[in-house]
C-alpha cells in the first residue's frame, strides 16, 4: 500500500505507518519515529534499517525489533 494506515498489533501496540514506496515511517505510541528503507530497493512489502524490519501482507505487518519477538499488526 502507498498511503498511512493505522496498525493494532497482538501486545496491544499501536504503530502509524506512513509508505512511501521507496521507505516507511513507523511512528510509535511514546511519539517516536523510525524510518525503514525498501530492501531490496524495488521492495514493496519489506522494509529494513539494522536490526528492525517491517513487513506487509495484505491487511497484516510483521514488525521485527531487536531481542524481542515479531509482532502482528493490522490495519
Amino acid at each position: 500500500y502507498e498511503g498511512r494506515a493505522l496498525y493494532k498489533c497482538d501486545n496491544g501496540e499501536s504503530l502509524q505507518g506512513d509508505n512511501t514506496v521507496a521507505a516507511v515511517s513507523i511512528g510509535f505510541a511514546d511519539g517516536t519515529t523510525m524510518q525503514l528503507p525498501a530492501s531490496p530497493a524495488d521492495s514493496h512489502t519489506r522494509y529494513v534499517q539494522q536490526q528492525y524490519a517491517m513487513v506487509f501482507d495484505g491487511e497484516e505487518a510483521l514488525f521485527f525489533r531487536p531481542k524481542a519477538q515479531p509482532l502482528t499488526c493490522r490495519r
